[in-house]
């Protein structure tokens, strides 16, 4: 048993740090109406990605649908998708896109990407490639699944 509370005190200091560096602890589970929930865990590029999202129904009363729908207007290009179907197995720059046939111009890389990264969808690294954030790549997943035909 002392295995056991040194995991689930193990656990809770982990989680008490990454509350800390996210800036506000994770929403309480409502039970009264139930909540919403996704997780991934899943590798690609050589790295792994594990992340769950939970909110309570009450939370969808409450907040502003506006910025979540502006994020998901994004997605919503031929070309972006062909982008971050790229990007989510390999970090490129502009120019690679092009190379790549991914896109016709390093205008129009630079244009789509902007609109991505304006979004949140994709980052720029210091040596000019862009990537999908590892705190997107789930969520990006997430809604290609549940676009599914279900």
């Amino acid at each position: 048993m002392t295995d056991q509370n040194e995991r689930i005190d193990d656990l809770d200091r982990r989680v008490s740090v990454l509350e800390t560096a996210l800036g506000h602890a994770a929403p309480e589970k409502s039970d009264a109406d139930g909540s919403v929930q996704f997780s991934g865990d899943v590798s690609g590029n050589g790295r792994s990605y594990r992340y769950v999202w939970e909110r309570p129904m009450a939370f969808f009363e409450t907040v502003d649908w506006s910025e979540s729908f502006e994020r998901l207007a994004a997605l919503a290009h031929p070309a972006r998708a062909g982008i971050l179907r790229h990007l989510l197995f390999d970090q490129a720059t502009a120019a690679h896109l092009v190379e790549n046939e991914v896109v016709t111009s390093t205008g129009s890389a630079y244009h789509h990407l902007g609109a991505l990264q304006s979004a949140g969808w994709v980052s720029k690294n210091p040596d000019g490639t862009f990537e999908i954030p590892a705190a997107r790549v789930v969520p990006l997943l997430t809604i290609l699944t549940a676009a599914e035909d279900h």
